[in-house]
């Protein structure tokens, strides 16, 4: 449902605070304030609404900075509407949307600097994973899919699946791009 519609960044700020949206849709260029000082400002204020970048622009800086402020989708605005659609629901269920581009130059990005966006990834302590369980968080932040997965580590899909479930529910991550981002700023990813 649509709550509200702003014409620049302020707008933006004031129609947040009064409506209390569970999702905004923001660009990266608006009058006033831009998407990422917009973005800044939430993330100061401690309101508690995603966000979702939709944009014409493809600055994969822009995109991390905006990862990095708490944003939890990017979309470009060529997306098809079931598509901007999709994202606003998995978005809004906690999950980020990112197409696989973006997904692969936000990690390496992240990686690179050896940081991961604090509102991301809820960060329990590690020991609390079974040496089975970095195992597979490992392989995860790798690519693999459960069936190879299951082939590797010689056991069934099944059971990966198990795993994986039991990982998410331990690390508080709600899907496999959380998961091994949390990998990444472990540096379990870097361990043979």
């Amino acid at each position: 449902e649509l709550v509200g519609e702003a014409v620049d960044g302020r707008q933006v700020l004031d129609q947040a605070r009064e409506l209390q949206p569970d999702v905004l849709l923001l660009d990266f260029h608006m009058p006033h304030l831009d998407g990422l000082s917009v973005l800044k400002i939430l993330q100061q204020s401690k309101q508690q609404i995603r966000s979702i970048m939709w944009t014409e622009s493809e600055d994969r800086d822009k995109f991390v900075q905006a990862m990095r402020l708490g944003c939890s989708g990017i979309v470009p605005k060529c997306s098809v509407t079931n598509l901007i659609t999709k994202s606003i629901r998995k978005v809004h269920g906690g999950e980020i949307w990112l197409d696989s581009c973006t997904t692969a130059d936000v990690m390496g990005r992240f990686a690179s600097a050896g940081e991961i966006a604090s509102a991301a990834v809820v960060k329990p302590p590690e020991e609390e994973l079974t040496k089975r369980e970095r195992q597979i968080v490992k392989l995860v932040s790798e690519g693999h899919k459960n069936k190879d997965m299951a082939e590797l580590m010689f056991i069934s899909e099944q059971t990966v699946k198990n795993h994986i479930h039991n990982i998410f529910g331990k690390l508080g991550v709600s899907d496999r791009l959380e998961l091994a981002m949390y990998s990444i700023s472990k540096g379990w990813h870097l361990v043979a």
